[in-house]
């Protein structure tokens, strides 16, 4: 069996680790290439690593912390999982900073992330990433890559964590029950239309059943709307300046708020007026309310675990101009004033390598951010998930290699602020009902204003 490179069994690979002696993988290339003469010059150090909050994860640092230590013994490794979501983790990582006490490298999202940098918190990265192997580089997906870099900077906020992306999770069942046929790569927004509105009915119960649902009106996940009919959210020269009143932009707003209201073919946004409890769509697809979920492959598990009916997953349908999907860019970051910044750095490359992102796959199921492990990710997922053998994960990993179609989400420089204003737009449009798309003309200044409020420069 190989044990510096190659592939391994997950069997033979526990196996092997179990019993390999104390500093024999130190010339192992497993974080990037460092060999063992570099990995002694680091100096001891503890690494606080802020890492997700998921009941998995303990099992997963448990498992890479011991692989990393018999490379550095020099370094241990302290765990950390704040409570929370996006905002939470922010705020609470920010203060824990400010006060001059890490973490030392932390796991956060765009845009969040882009607080911290605008904020002096966040290391540039650009430097260091020079001395990585083209070939690890290219390993990436280059979507997340690119999409770690602050747009019309040289500032690199972070490495890739992992992968969620937006897929159609669609109801086989109701397909057949309306004679409709399934969806496919080649669905444009018209054959989805179509379905939608094939697939909205009243059941025998008296109970309605939508053709779909979005989560249209949140930040993130309308800006494919946006996106694959050739428009932009943020000016891609500008980051405080929006393009969402242009002609394209209003394009596929318009698309999506037609579903919504004209041929109430979307399920509400409002919960409020759900036909199913509980009322979240997660829970509309898996009790037959909903026929298409359009979401991300972080949901998978769950999905997988509820649904009684015949299930599987498509590509997005495409748009006018390209085929766009929310596909994120959560990654790793270090704090500019950490006190351990090499012995930072080798844990950053270590939780960006091949071995880590194969045990990330083994423990927490998602997604890798390294073309090399998704055969790895797809074996495993199918091992763990028995309800997974059926369904088409190659749609996920095609849309991150041939396809190559995943969209990043675009930000203003001052993200908190502005994208108060456009949520708050987005909810009269697509939960309200109150607003058509054209207001994003009207409130434009505000947006603008509130994306330069905040005076962020990153150096």
């Amino acid at each position: 069996m190989e044990t510096c490179s190659g592939r391994t069994t997950r069997r033979g690979y526990l196996r092997w680790l179990g019993t390999v002696p104390a500093g024999a993988l130190a010339a192992c290339d497993v974080d990037g290439g460092r060999q063992e003469a570099t990995n002694k010059s680091v100096q001891p150090a503890r690494i606080q690593w802020q890492m997700m909050s998921d009941a998995e994860y303990p099992q997963l640092a448990a498992e890479a912390t011991a692989l990393f230590r018999q490379q550095y013994p020099q370094i241990t490794i302290e765990p950390q999982t704040p409570p929370g979501g996006g905002a939470a983790r922010l705020e609470r990582t920010l203060t824990t900073m400010v006060a001059g006490e890490g973490p030392d490298v932390i796991q956060l999202w765009a845009p969040f992330v882009l607080e911290l940098a605008g904020r002096g918190q966040l290391q540039n990265l650009n430097e260091l990433v020079r001395e990585l192997k083209k070939s690890d580089v290219d390993d990436f997906h280059k979507f997340q890559w690119d999409g770690q870099v602050i747009p019309t900077t040289t500032f690199r906020w972070g490495l890739p964590a992992y992968v969620d992306m937006d897929v159609l999770y669609y109801n086989k069942q109701l397909f057949r029950e309306r004679g409709v046929k399934e969806p496919t790569a080649d669905w444009g927004r018209d054959e989805y239309a179509t379905a939608l509105k094939q697939l909205t009915f009243t059941d025998a119960s008296g109970r309605k059943v939508w053709g779909g649902y979005k989560p249209v009106s949140g930040y993130v996940r309308f800006q494919n709307m946006v996106t694959m009919f050739g428009g932009h959210v943020v000016d891609p020269k500008d980051l405080t300046k929006t393009t969402l009143h242009l002609a394209e932009a209003q394009r596929g707003l318009e698309w999506a708020r037609a579903r919504l209201f004209d041929d109430q073919s979307w399920a509400p946004i409002n919960q409020a007026q759900a036909t199913w409890q509980p009322p979240t769509p997660l829970d509309g697809l898996s009790q037959g309310a909903v026929a298409i979920y359009e979401a991300g492959l972080g949901a998978l598990n769950r999905i997988a675990q509820g649904m009684q009916a015949e299930w599987d997953i498509q590509h997005v349908p495409k748009g006018p101009a390209r085929r766009a999907a929310l596909g994120d860019t959560d990654g790793w970051e270090m704090w500019k004033e950490t006190k351990v910044k090499d012995a930072a750095w080798a844990w950053m490359k270590f939780i960006t390598s091949p071995a880590y992102y194969e045990m990330q796959s083994r423990h927490v199921l998602r997604i890798p951010s390294r073309r090399s492990a998704l055969d790895t990710w797809v074996k495993v997922v199918r091992e763990r998930v028995p309800a997974l053998a059926r369904v088409n994960l190659k749609v996920a990993t095609d849309a991150m290699t041939s396809m190559g179609y995943l969209t990043p989400t675009e930000s203003f420089l001052c993200p908190s602020e502005a994208e108060t204003v456009v949520t708050r737009a987005l909810q009269q449009i697509f939960r309200d009902g109150t607003a058509r798309p054209i207001l994003f003309r009207d409130i434009r200044d505000q947006i603008e204003a509130a994306a330069a409020r905040c005076g962020y420069g990153y150096k």
